[in-house]
C-alpha cells in the first residue's frame, strides 16, 4: 500500500507539472489533430476527387455495403464518420501518444529530471510506474479530445446535410472506445523503445520510434480501406481485444525489462 500511494503522489506531481509547463498546448495538440481529420472528413465529403483511386473506391464501396440507401455524398460522410473516423482517431491518438512517451523519458533525461527522482524518496520501481501512469494520463487524455472534438464536429456535419445518426449506443460506446486501447498500445511501444536503448532514441532516430510505436492503429486503417466489406463492428471489436491484449503484453515486458540504471547511463 505504501508503494502504491508513493506512485500515486508521484504519477500526480509529474500530470501537475506537465499540465503546468505545456500550458495551452496539452489542450491545443490535440485539438489540432481532431481539426486535421475533421480536415480529412470534409475532404472526403467534398472533394473526393483529390484522394486516391484506392480509397476513393474503398470509401464508396463501403457507403454501398453500408449505407446503400443513402444519396452519395451523405453515405460517404456517414462512413467518414463511422467506419473511418474512429480509425483515423486511433491513428492520430497513436501518434500523440508515441510522442508523450518519448518526451516523458529522454526530456526527462536530458533537462536532469531523472537524476532528480532518483535523489527523492521513491524506490526504482515507483519511478518507473509513475512515469508509466502519467505517460498514459496523458494519452487517454488526448484521445478524449480528439474523439469528442471529431465525432461532435462531424455529428454536426451530418445533421447539416440533412442526415440522421441512427446508431445504438453501443455502437457509438464501441466507435468512442476502441481507439483508447490502440493509443495506449502505441504509447507503452514508444516508452519500450525509449527504455530498452535510451541511446538510440535520443540520437535522431526519434521519428522512426514512432512509426514503429503507431503501427497497430495504421494497420487496422489499412484494413478498413482494403477490406470494406469486413463488418465494421466485428473490425472494432477485433481492434479493442488486439488493443488491450497488446497494451498488457507490452506492460508486462516494461515491468520486467526496466532498469533505471541503464536509462540514466544512456
Amino acid at each position: 500500500m505504501k508503494t502504491i500511494n508513493g506512485t500515486l503522489r508521484l504519477a500526480k506531481a509529474l500530470l501537475w507539472r506537465s499540465r503546468r509547463q505545456q500550458g495551452r498546448r496539452i489542450l491545443l495538440y490535440p485539438l489540432g489533430y481532431a481539426a486535421l481529420i475533421l480536415g480529412v472528413w470534409l475532404v472526403a465529403v467534398y472533394t473526393p476527387g483529390i484522394l486516391t483511386g484506392v480509397t476513393q473506391r474503398a470509401l464508396e464501396r463501403s457507403a454501398a455495403l453500408r449505407f446503400g440507401n443513402v444519396p452519395g455524398r451523405v453515405g460517404i460522410a456517414l462512413v467518414m464518420m463511422f467506419m473511418e473516423g474512429p480509425y483515423l482517431v486511433a491513428l492520430f491518438s497513436s501518434v500523440a501518444a508515441a510522442s508523450i512517451a518519448q518526451s516523458c523519458v529522454t526530456v526527462e533525461r536530458s533537462r536532469g529530471g531523472l537524476e532528480l527522482l532518483v535523489s527523492a524518496p521513491y524506490s526504482h520501481r515507483e519511478i518507473f510506474s509513475a512515469l508509466l501512469l502519467q505517460s498514459i494520463g496523458l494519452t487517454a487524455a488526448t484521445w478524449l479530445m480528439l474523439a469528442v472534438g471529431f465525432l461532435g464536429t462531424t455529428t454536426v456535419g451530418l445533421m447539416l446535410l440533412g442526415s440522421t445518426v441512427h446508431w445504438t449506443s453501443a455502437q457509438i460506446g464501441l466507435a468512442l472506445i476502441m481507439p483508447l486501447p490502440l493509443a495506449v498500445w502505441s504509447n507503452l511501444i514508444a516508452l519500450l523503445l525509449a527504455v530498452r536503448f535510451p541511446r538510440a532514441t535520443s540520437q535522431g532516430t526519434i521519428g522512426m520510434t514512432r512509426i514503429i510505436a503507431v503501427q497497430p492503429a495504421f494497420l487496422f486503417l489499412l484494413a478498413g480501406n482494403f477490406r470494406p466489406d469486413i463488418d465494421p463492428m466485428r473490425l472494432a471489436e477485433i481492434a479493442l481485444l488486439s488493443g488491450v491484449m497488446g497494451t498488457l503484453l507490452v506492460a508486462t515486458v516494461l515491468f520486467r525489462r526496466f532498469r533505471l540504471d541503464a536509462l540514466l547511463a544512456g
